[in-house]
């Protein structure tokens, strides 16, 4: 019989965390859930059909997540994947961002990423295999005005992740980033009320399930990066191939998107 396998999930609160860790519970496996949301952990929990622990934690605080993982490892002796999917966007045109916002965007998006991935690697080398998967954003390879740190952050995820993808190889630790177009979140409904991007209404939103449908893909088959929609990904990666042509197409984007947004508002969409 094989050994029931467990994951620790970041962010597993939010709108694709609550997917991923219904999916995973599906196909069997012991979950940590990781949020710092302890109300929204506990409702979550009472859904899942699985074996489960619930670790209230800032992912922005380094020993907060070194005893969230020391406290996984006395109840399951093993982790066999980590999923980061814990982020934040704070929108607005870089000066009129306050610093502490453009920092908590860096710590929760970046380091709060860096910290398990830092702090789990010796787990996974001293048991000969691991699988991290990162939720990232499309936003990791094309540039949007208002969303800078966001954007910063994706970009430098997206670095990290291809060097660590080599770096691990050789370890049996596989290292995917998922990368998203817009999904239909809390978080989008929230820049929806700010000055943010119209980038991220350019496409009708996708449902959160299929980056929950995506993160699995990346657990089954440890591929370096996986675009949700494929499509996207790959216009995306175009766009930086030829990235001299950004500020002659990016108007474009932008009235589709702010068009989108008005109809996306109307719908309902965005409520």
């Amino acid at each position: 019989m094989q050994e029931q396998r467990t994951a620790l999930v970041t962010g597993a609160a939010g709108g694709i965390g609550i997917e991923t860790c219904k999916l995973l519970a599906s196909k069997g496996y012991k979950l940590i859930l990781v949020d710092s949301d302890e109300k929204a952990l506990k409702s979550l929990s009472e859904t899942l059909e699985t074996e489960k622990l619930i670790q209230v934690c800032d992912v922005r605080d380094e020993m907060k997540v070194q005893k969230t993982i020391e406290q996984a490892l006395k109840k399951y002796s093993k982790i066999d994947v980590l999923v980061c999917l814990a982020g934040v966007i704070r929108p607005g045109l870089f000066e009129e961002v306050s610093m502490q916002n453009l920092r908590l965007q860096m710590e929760v998006n970046f380091f709060g990423v860096v910290y398990f991935i830092y702090n789990l690697i010796g787990h996974f080398k001293q048991n000969k295999a691991g699988k991290i998967v990162v939720v990232s954003s499309l936003a990791g390879i094309v540039p949007a005005p208002k969303h800078n740190m966001y954007v910063a952050s994706k970009f430098a995820l997206r670095g990290l992740l291809q060097t660590l993808f080599l770096e691990l190889k050789s370890f049996n630790i596989q290292v995917t980033n998922v990368m998203p177009d817009a999904i239909l979140t809390p978080m989008l409904k929230y820049t929806a009320t700010q000055d943010a991007s119209p980038m991220a209404y350019a496409n009708y939103p996708l449902p959160a399930k299929d980056v929950a449908i995506a993160v699995y893909k990346a657990i089954e088959t440890g591929k370096i990066e996986i675009y949700v929609p494929y499509v996207q990904g790959i216009l995306a990666r175009l766009a930086q191939f030829f990235v001299w042509l950004i500020p002659s197409i990016w108007p474009r984007f932008e009235k589709k998107g702010s068009e989108n947004k008005i109809k996306f508002t109307k719908m309902g969409i965005l409520d």
